[in-house]
């Protein structure tokens, strides 16, 4: 009998743990903002990039992102 409430709580901790549980991955964002100041259609050197970071349009912001 002493198993079912550990094996209760371990559920709910696992739960809120787990991506699409409860919480959308977007509503842990701490910054709800575009990142991108402007866009361009420029030609960029391919030597000077180093990553790219492309995030979908959300709550954050509703534009597709390459950083």
């Amino acid at each position: 009998m002493r198993l079912l409430p550990a094996a209760l709580a371990l559920a709910l901790l696992l739960s809120n743990s787990v991506p699409g549980g409860g919480l959308s991955l977007e509503s842990l964002l701490t910054n709800m903002k575009c990142k991108c100041i402007k866009s361009t259609a420029q030609i960029i050197n391919l030597g000077l990039i180093l990553a790219i970071d492309v995030t979908p349009p959300g709550i954050h912001c509703r534009r597709k992102e390459i950083v």
